[in-house]
Formats: C-alpha cells, sequence, structure tokens
C-alpha cells in the first residue's frame, strides 16, 4: 500500500481538485492522509467530507504548527511501505502513483517529471533526462547533476520515497526552519539511499502561481540558500560524484545566491552592517574565478565578488538607490 500524505492548510478553493486527482489514480492500492493544519477557511470541513465519501482518505486535526508538523504528522501516521507527498494547491495525473510504483522495485527512491504552472497560465516542463535506474556514486554523477539541474530532488512531491528508510532513520521535514524544508528532508533521505529510478514521465501538477504570489522580503535568505547550497556540495563531494559538470551547475547556483543577496535589499539604509562583507567572504568565492563565465551579470559585479570589493557595491548603491 502507498501512503499519500496531503498538508491542508486554508486552501478551500484548491483542496476539492487536489484530492479528486488523488482518488481518480490508476492504482489503486493507497490511504491518503489528510493533515488539516489548524485551517480556518472551512478546509477542515472539506477533508472530512471526503473521508465520508472514501475509506481510504483519513482525515488528522490539528493546531497550526506548519507545514513541516503537518508533514511529519502524516508520516507518523502513515502505514504504507512507501510515501508519496501531494501539496494541496497542486494535482496529479491519474498515473502519478502507479509510474512511481512500477519503477520502485530496485530503486530507493523514484523521481518523476513534473509541469510547473504559471502566474499567466502557461506551462513549463521539468523531467528526468531518461528512464533508467542510477546508483549513488561516481558512476552516477551524470544523472545526479541533471537532477539538481533541473530542480527535481529540491522538493517532496513527484518522488515516491521508501517507508522503511524514512522511519527507521528518522527522517522528518525540519521544524523551524523559514524556508527551505524540503531540500534538507530530501538530502537527509539520500544519505540512505543507494539507487534512483527516473521517470521520464510528467505527472505533477506543481501550482508555481500560488508559490509565486505568497513570496515575500526575508532577511535570512542568503543565509538560508548558501547553507543549503553547502549541503548539496558536501553530498556531491561525499558520494564522489563532484565532477566536472556537477561543479559547473553548482558554481552556477552559487552565483545566483550570491548576486541575489548583493542585491536583496530594496534601499541602502536597510543593508545590515557587515552584510556585504559577510556574503564576499564566504570561503567559495575563491572558486568563482574558474567559473566566472558560467552565470551571466554586468562585467564588475563579478570582478568586485570575486576580489571581495564590498566597498564597490556600497558606493553603487549610495548612487542608485
Amino acid at each position: 500500500m502507498i501512503s499519500v500524505i496531503v498538508p491542508v492548510y486554508n486552501v478551500v478553493s484548491c483542496l476539492d481538485k487536489c484530492v479528486q486527482s488523488i482518488v481518480y489514480q490508476e492504482y489503486t492500492d493507497w490511504e491518503c492522509i489528510l493533515v488539516d493544519d489548524g485551517s480556518t477557511d472551512g478546509s477542515g470541513l472539506l477533508c472530512d467530507r471526503w473521508s465520508e465519501r472514501d475509506s481510504r482518505i483519513r482525515v488528522i486535526h490539528q493546531k497550526n504548527q506548519g507545514v513541516s508538523v503537518a508533514r511529519n504528522r502524516g508520516i507518523e501516521e502513515s502505514c504504507g511501505q512507501s510515501l508519496v507527498f501531494v501539496d494541496s494547491d497542486d494535482w496529479v495525473e491519474p498515473t502519478y502513483i502507479s509510474l512511481l510504483v512500477e519503477n520502485s522495485k530496485d530503486a530507493d527512491l523514484v523521481v518523476s517529471g513534473l509541469f510547473r504552472e504559471k502566474v499567466d497560465g502557461g506551462t513549463d516542463l521539468s523531467c528526468p533526462l531518461s528512464d533508467g535506474i542510477f546508483m549513488i556514486g561516481p558512476e552516477g554523477a551524470h544523472f545526479f547533476t541533471q537532477l539538481n539541474e533541473s530542480y527535481l530532488l529540491y522538493a517532496p512531491y513527484n518522488k515516491l520515497y521508501r517507508s522503511d528508510i524514512v522511519k527507521n532513520n528518522h527522517v522528518l521535514f525540519p521544524v523551524g526552519c523559514s524556508y527551505g524544508e524540503d531540500l534538507r528532508f530530501n538530502f537527509h533521505y539520500l544519505e540512505y539511499v543507494n539507487s534512483i529510478y527516473m521517470v521520464n514521465a510528467p505527472t505533477y501538477h506543481y501550482m508555481q502561481a500560488l508559490s509565486v504570489l505568497s513570496r515575500r522580503f526575508r532577511a535570512d535568505q542568503f543565509e538560508n540558500d548558501y547553507n543549503q547550497w553547502c549541503i548539496r556540495r558536501d553530498f556531491f563531494v561525499k558520494k564522489g560524484m563532484f565532477t566536472k559538470e556537477a561543479q559547473t551547475v553548482m558554481y552556477r547556483f552559487l552565483w545566483g545566491i550570491i548576486y541575489d543577496g548583493l542585491f536583496l535589499y530594496p534601499k541602502l539604509k536597510d543593508v545590515p552592517e557587515g552584510y556585504l562583507k559577510e556574503i564576499l567572504s564566504i570561503p567559495e568565492v575563491k572558486d568563482l574565478r574558474e567559473f566566472s563565465d558560467v552565470f551571466h551579470c554586468a562585467s564588475w559585479i563579478k570582478k568586485s565578488v570575486i576580489y571581495r570589493l564590498d566597498f564597490v557595491f556600497k558606493l553603487y548603491f549610495r548612487f542608485t538607490r
């Protein structure tokens, strides 16, 4: 049996579409755990109605504690041999579970493709390079790099996890993170993974619109993004997968993280003392010279980063903000 875990919080307008897409799965041996995280808009009542309509649906009501606590509660209450996550503002294709299950026999993790539903109504597609299994290690570095480059390893959806690995190793979503808990959960799980099966088919609809609209200013954005980058880089190195291709991808990400951090604050007066110097003091800056061509931005920005010239950015902000 597959346990489908859905954290629910104030999504009354889209919850029916989400749950209905689970009920209509071609694969039928599943339980769906709806964790109502203290909703105040009627979402909890909708959850109860669905549990009355389908005996495979269970509902847990709890006070609002955040998505990590909700997912962890779902894990704790789950009975399936495998775990699948669906966010309550998303929906899935009828083949979502079946394709994941069909390819899980010899793999510790199964990853499928997804549709990224955009604000303007368009759709972007992200998929693994091909169908097939690869081992975590030097021989699988190319495929692991591609999954990272395509952002397919960061969220818990579009994946099938082995319940025994999760529960025996206490792999849980960290509580108290401002954001980035998904990546930390996945890379904790990956510590116990030997093989990954890639499904070259999009079966999950990620509703990017709601995420983009709810995005807000975070003073700790650089610190969080950089720490997550280090988690990924350290895993590549530990598993012998930090090839030239992987380095190119990862240092492109790092350039973007530094760029976003430098230009994060809208006004110079809001920039904390020492903030710019702190960004430019990370040890990996010394490696960026070798990868200066992998990221597109003004040459003066690249040179100022590489030579750690925080005063240049202060002067720039003084005359432009």
